[in-house]
């Protein structure tokens, strides 16, 4: 198996389901890798009061750039060639 691993279009479900794989080939059947469970990942629901009024505001331009460099330092982290962001 190849050591690099796109993963950028991946759900949290087939990821998941990559690493159960990945496990079971290098260590054999476990429980976390035959977990009945294993296709099913519930979502946390919430709901806000009826008063909450959603602004959907930016952040200002300086703290959107901080954003933007951590997240761009995090994933390029995980990737094999951080050269291709």
């Amino acid at each position: 198996m190849s050591s690099e691993v796109y993963i950028g279009d991946s759900a949290t479900l087939s990821f998941l389901q990559l690493i159960r794989m990945i496990v079971d080939n290098v260590a054999g059947p476990s429980p976390f890798t035959l977990d009945p469970r294993r296709h099913r990942i519930v979502e946390n629901t919430i709901s806000l009061p009826q008063n909450i009024r959603h602004t959907h505001l930016l952040p200002d331009r300086q703290t959107a750039n901080v954003l933007v460099d951590a997240y761009f330092t995090n994933v390029s982290s995980i990737l094999a060639d951080g050269d291709h962001l």
